[in-house]
């Protein structure tokens, strides 16, 4: 497990499209300052509870947030499409469906 808690301050050049933040103690998206390429987001096994910060990726289509308590949410689907946007097409391995996107 690795021992990042914070996303504050993290960005990227426009060219990362990618981003792996696995196994860490995350508890939320708070400080993230948005990847405006950015298209598929990883970060299973974390502690998030909340998707405030996860805005400010307009090109985001991948998010995976297994093992994570807000995962378990009745309507954690519904959340993230919320939270993330139009541009998204899976979220957790799950095709977005047309009725609720």
């Amino acid at each position: 497990k690795m021992a990042l808690t914070s996303l504050e301050g993290i960005g990227a050049p426009p060219g990362v499209h990618t981003l792996y933040l696995h196994n860490n103690s995350l508890v939320s998206f708070a400080g993230f300052q948005g990847m405006p390429g950015l298209r598929h987001l990883h970060a299973v096994d974390n502690h998030i509870e909340c998707l405030l910060g996860l805005g400010g990726c307009p090109c985001l289509e991948t998010v995976s947030l297994r093992g994570n308590p807000i995962a378990s949410h009745p309507h954690y689907r519904t959340m993230v499409l919320c939270a993330v946007g139009k541009s998204l097409r899976t979220i957790d391995g799950a095709t977005v469906r047309k009725g609720e996107a």
